[in-house]
């Protein structure tokens, strides 16, 4: 990942930075569609380039920091919804800790376009953990949590509808310890 610090741009991410440099005002990004061909509505992600780009500009290597600084954020929610679903706080620091170099992950990471796709799985993770707490206790409050988290994370990227659907399925199970 080190050598993203001293790359630049490319492909879609041109595109994006053309996009939020369109943008006056950012909460128009609620109201209105700024993704080319009108099939999405992604206003977090929209709002979180807008941000980076207010704040960076075109200094590449920020963006890759915000980035890298996302996918450690997803790394260590995944590493709290495992110990949370698992009991096991080493097992799920290693499940974590793999994930975190797994080239998916990575290519993911390195992408400045796919910002979308580590926005929604953060907030998904949230939920799923905060679901899985409220699945095994009961309180009202984790309950409201998972909502909100998953609401966040359908608000980044469609591709959200996978941890919303997951959280669903845990819901159904009854126990819901993994062993």
């Amino acid at each position: 990942m080190r050598g993203a610090f001293d790359g630049y741009f490319l492909l879609d991410d041109f595109g994006m930075l053309s996009i939020v440099r369109l943008i006056g005002n950012p909460m128009h990004v609620f109201v209105e569609n700024h993704m080319p061909g009108g099939f999405y509505y992604r206003p977090l992600g929209i709002l979180a380039w807008w941000l980076s780009e207010k704040m960076f500009g075109t200094e590449a290597a920020w963006h890759y920091v915000c980035n890298a600084l996302l996918h450690g954020a997803v790394v260590l929610a995944l590493w709290r919804w495992l110990a949370t679903a698992s009991g096991s706080q080493g097992l799920a620091f290693g499940a974590a800790a793999m994930f975190a170099v797994q080239p998916a992950a990575t290519g993911t990471t390195l992408w400045l376009s796919d910002r979308f796709d580590l926005l929604a799985l953060l907030f998904g993770m949230l939920a799923l953990r905060a679901g899985w707490q409220f699945a095994d206790d009961g309180r009202n409050s984790d309950w409201i949590l998972a909502l909100v988290w998953m609401a966040l994370a359908l608000l980044c990227k469609e591709i959200a509808l996978v941890p919303v659907a997951a959280l669903f399925v845990a819901w159904m199970l009854g126990d819901r310890r993994v062993t």
